[in-house]
């Protein structure tokens, strides 16, 4: 081997790996984050839900935790967590899990940040515990910032399965997954916590369902089976002839506002905050609003 193609191969193997693209609201997340925090500061990344988020976060800040959002009695996230932890302990991250979907582990003033992308568009049931194992996690003066749904968001889709569930009989309410505060409920929420708001805004942007390669068109059907939404289904989970006629109507309801150019799409609402456990005796602020 010739030494010019042996000089070749060690940068090649000494090249750092291509970062993935990050998504829109893990580039907006960082972008918050980089320019706000020391690379030494102690980060948590509650939820684990973008891995471009936790990637990226992960070549700045090297006290970077991954607290991932599970039911580890259930086999399917179980053993997702097994995946999950491994990649994440590659990349140089403490690994954790939630103890319930609903509750944080008992930390106590560690971290100068967390940082949360939709964990609490995922935790209707009880957002405020969240809340408030986020608030005892963050040392006096840490921030919390995040991104969830806000209220209007995936409203066409959720529409229709309330619409097709109650036609069959079925009460949609509690099997929904989602949890879209409008900017005053979000805002109440977090000062009810003790929380001093520093920034809430609303963004609103055409956004393409997530798709498999090549699948663009079969975007909701994925959606329906294998998301957060498949709870919408749930109570047909035996009844696999019923349950193609709910997605199929389902669907029929949304393919004419959100079907566009042979792809799904909708019309994201997002929040975005930032929020400070503050320092005592330290004066509240008003928060900015978009």
């Amino acid at each position: 081997m010739s030494s010019s193609v042996r000089e070749l191969m060690r940068r090649v193997l000494r090249r750092p790996p291509k970062l993935p693209q990050m998504t829109p609201a893990a580039e907006r997340l960082c972008g918050a984050l980089f320019t706000s925090l020391p690379a030494d500061a102690s980060v948590l990344d509650l939820g684990c839900t973008d891995p471009t988020l936790y990637i990226h976060l992960a070549t700045r800040f090297k006290k970077l935790t991954g607290l991932a959002q599970l039911d580890l009695s259930d086999p399917t996230d179980a053993q997702a967590w097994a995946g999950l932890k491994q990649e994440l302990t590659t990349l140089g991250i403490t690994p954790a899990a939630m103890p319930s979907l609903y509750s944080l582990p008992p930390y106590q003033s560690e971290f100068d940040c967390v940082v949360t992308e939709d964990v609490l568009s995922y935790s209707p049931q009880d957002p405020e515990n969240i809340l408030k194992g986020v608030y005892a996690a963050l040392k006096p003066g840490g921030s919390f910032v995040g991104e969830m749904g806000g209220d209007g968001n995936l409203e066409t889709f959720r529409m229709a399965c309330y619409e097709v569930l109650h036609a069959n009989g079925v009460e949609a309410a509690p099997l929904d997954p989602f949890f879209f505060p409008t900017k005053k409920e979000l805002q109440g929420m977090l000062q009810a916590q003790g929380f001093v708001l520093q920034k809430l805004t609303e963004l609103r942007q055409l956004t393409a369902v997530a798709a498999s390669p090549r699948r663009e068109d079969m975007a909701m059907v994925d959606f329906l089976h294998n998301g957060m939404a498949q709870r919408f289904l749930k109570p047909f989970t035996n009844n696999p002839e019923m349950q193609r006629t709910v997605v199929s109507e389902i669907l029929r309801l949304c393919h004419a506002s959100m079907f566009r150019n042979k792809r799904w799409s909708h019309v994201a609402v997002r929040l975005q905050f930032i929020a400070v456990r503050p320092v005592e005796g330290a004066t509240a602020a008003t928060p900015s609003r978009g």
